[in-house]
């Protein structure tokens, strides 16, 4: 399948770039799954860092941010406080809206700038985009592929205490932030498990992979 930024390639000479969607519930470990798709060769490319990027680039956001969720959300540096910022955002759907309604345009934008990039470069092979929201923003006409990454709800509540440090309560709101799982998994084209097997994860990850790749190398031909 053609990657949905650009046109379709005309001749031999051009490439084909296959675009993923890597996506799964807080705490399910789409991060991960991202990375080892990286070490079997795929360019990834991290929607949480392009907020970050957002933030810290455009002024105009951190701005935005403030105005709606005021100045408490700032460090004594002026830099912003993601965690207190979450705390005011997910407090309740109003709020959530408007969080999103500053995020979301602009990393929007700049994805799809990074994806065209990678075909005006020449690329040839498959690229991740791991986004959590990658549904809930409706943003999968940007992908070819979705894989959904999956976990109990327990594991994940219990790693995103261990490591985030987050109170039942910020858990809670941000489970509350996104669809439930079984939603996405009716979007997906290919679902990983994600539980306590890590070789198995590994396992799992590599036979997403190869018919990944498959498809990629159909598509050449």
């Amino acid at each position: 399948m053609w990657g949905k930024v650009g046109t379709k390639p005309t001749d031999a000479r051009d490439f084909i770039m296959l675009i993923v969607g890597v996506t799964g519930g807080i705490g399910a470990g789409k991060t991960i799954v991202s990375k080892m798709m990286a070490q079997l060769g795929a360019r990834v490319i991290d929607a949480d860092q392009i907020a970050r990027q957002v933030v810290e680039n455009q002024p105009q956001v951190l701005q935005e941010l403030v105005k709606v969720f005021g100045s408490g959300i700032l460090e004594a540096d002026g830099s912003l406080n993601r965690r207190e910022l979450g705390r005011r955002a997910f407090r309740d759907q109003h709020s959530r809206d408007r969080l999103n309604g500053i995020l979301h345009p602009p990393i929007l934008t700049r994805l799809k700038e990074l994806l065209s990039q990678f075909r005006q470069s020449g690329f040839g092979g498959i690229v991740v985009l791991d986004a959590a929201l990658l549904v809930e923003c409706r943003a999968l006409t940007l992908v070819d592929k979705l894989v959904v990454v999956e976990a109990p709800e327990d594991l994940r509540r219990k790693r995103l205490m261990e490591h985030l440090g987050l109170s039942g309560q910020e858990i809670q709101d941000r489970i509350d932030a996104q669809l439930p799982p079984e939603e996405k998994i009716q979007k997906a084209d290919y679902r990983i498990l994600n539980d306590h097997d890590l070789p198995g994860l590994r396992k799992r990850v590599r036979q997403v992979w190869l018919r990944l790749e498959n498809e990629l190398s159909g598509d050449r031909g």
